[in-house]
């Protein structure tokens, strides 16, 4: 799925530019990536992507330095990946 595909999914007008986008709610999509584009959303501030079926993060997830929070419960992302997560956004608060 494509960065536009997901913005269009979550209800954002296709004409917004990528540096509006603050939050951005996928849960319950049953999505099983994230394209490394999700990377240019630079100014988000909330992830909601709980209940998806993800088993990874792109790394260029680190790149949303100003997000504060991100709900990742109800996914299958293993326990050992999460602390290299976190280590990506350290300055964000995780939900598993």
């Amino acid at each position: 799925m494509t960065l536009e595909e997901l913005l269009e999914l979550a209800g954002i007008e296709k004409d917004t530019k990528l540096g509006d986008v603050t939050e951005l709610g996928l849960s319950g999509n049953n999505l099983t990536s994230l394209p490394i584009e999700i990377g240019n959303l630079t100014n988000l501030t909330w992830l909601w992507l709980s209940g998806n079926q993800l088993t990874e993060l792109p790394a260029e997830i680190g790149k949303l330095t100003n997000l504060t929070w991100l709900w990742l419960s109800d996914n299958l992302i293993p326990e050992d990946k999460r602390k290299y997560y976190q280590s990506l956004l350290p300055n964000t608060r995780i939900y598993w």
